[in-house]
C-alpha cells in the first residue's frame, strides 16, 4: 500500500536540567489522573519527564486518536462495536457506563485505542485505574537509556510484572511511500518510532519497515465479572521524523508526514 507523507521538521531536542515543573504534568490532561501521577512521581521518576530522544509531537498538542469499544453481554458473545472518533464521545460513554454500573450491570469491555494523547491518558486513566506507568512505557522508545537530566529509568523486575494484568508487544509493519528522501531512518512524527529504508545499489528502496507497538491492560471492578482491557496501538504514521507508533492497529490514515531533524540534509 502507498501513501503520502509529507515531510516536516523535528521538533528541537531538550538540554535543559529538571526544574520544579518536571513534574508529569507532560503526560495527563488536567484532572484527577494528573493529581495521581504528580503524587506518583517521588516513586516513580519516569513519570517526570517525556523520553527526550523521541522527537514526536507532545502528547498534549497530538490530535489523531480513535477509539472501538467490543462489549461482551452476559453469554460471552460479541456485540457489535462502537467508534469514537473523539474524546468526547468516549467521554460520554464512560458516563453512561459508571450509571450502569451504579445499577448493579456488569460489564466485559475492550478499548482499542489507537494513538495517544494528554486528554485520552486522562479519561482511560481515570476509569480504568490505569498504572501511570503503563502509558510511560507504551509512550517510550529508548526505555534504558537516558540524557543526563532524566531520572534514572532502570527496568522492573521481572517478579513484579503481572502478565494477566499488563503487557507490551513490538511489532513490524511494511509501507511503500510516494515521497522520496535520503536517509536509512525516519520517525513517526505522532509516536517516534523508527521507521527504517535501505537502498538497492543507488537507488533507494520505495517501502519502509515501521517499528509498532502494542500494550494491553486489564482492569477487573468489584464484580469478578465486570472487567475493562484498554488496547493501546501506535496512531498510524501521520508524521515522520527524520532518524529519530492500547491493543490492535485497525485502520489506516491516508496522509502522513514525514520530518526529519535539524542539521540533517534530505537528498
Amino acid at each position: 500500500m502507498s501513501i503520502k507523507c509529507p515531510i516536516i521538521e523535528a521538533p528541537e531536542a531538550r538540554s535543559t536540567p529538571r526544574t520544579k515543573d518536571d513534574n508529569g504534568s507532560w503526560l495527563s490532561a488536567d484532572g484527577p489522573y494528573l493529581t495521581y501521577i504528580k503524587q506518583s512521581c517521588s516513586r516513580q521518576p519516569n513519570l517526570e519527564l517525556p523520553d527526550g530522544r523521541n522527537r514526536a509531537i507532545m502528547l498534549c498538542d497530538r490530535q489523531h486518536v480513535r477509539a472501538t469499544v467490543l462489549e461482551l453481554n452476559s453469554e460471552g458473545k460479541m456485540l457489535s462495536p462502537a467508534e469514537f472518533p473523539h474524546v468526547t464521545q468516549l467521554r460520554n460513554h464512560f458516563s453512561q457506563l459508571r450509571k450502569l454500573r451504579q445499577d448493579g450491570q456488569s460489564h466485559r469491555t475492550i478499548y482499542l485505542v489507537e494513538g495517544l494523547n494528554t486528554e485520552v491518558i486522562a479519561l482511560l486513566g481515570d476509569e480504568l485505574q490505569v498504572d501511570p506507568m503503563f502509558f510511560v512505557t507504551h509512550e517510550r522508545t529508548s526505555t534504558y537509556l537516558r540524557w543526563p537530566y532524566e531520572p534514572n529509568l532502570a527496568p522492573c523486575l521481572p517478579s513484579l510484572i503481572d502478565g494477566n494484568r499488563s503487557f507490551a508487544a513490538s511489532y513490524y509493519d511494511i509501507r511503500a511511500l510516494s515521497e522520496e528522501f535520503g536517509s536509512f531512518s525516519v520517525g513517526c512524527a505522532e509516536s517516534g518510532r523508527d521507521a527504517l529504508r535501505t537502498k538497492l545499489g543507488k537507488d533507494w528502496e520505495p517501502t519502509v519497515i515501521l517499528h509498532r507497538k502494542c500494550s494491553f491492560w486489564k482492569t477487573t471492578f468489584s464484580n469478578q465479572n465486570d472487567w475493562s482491557v484498554p488496547g493501546l496501538y501506535g496512531a498510524e504514521h501521520q508524521d515522520l521524523h527524520e532518524n529519530a507508533y492500547m491493543t490492535t492497529c485497525f485502520t489506516t490514515t491516508p496522509n502522513a508526514t514525514m520530518t526529519y531533524l535539524p542539521g540533517k540534509q534530505l537528498s
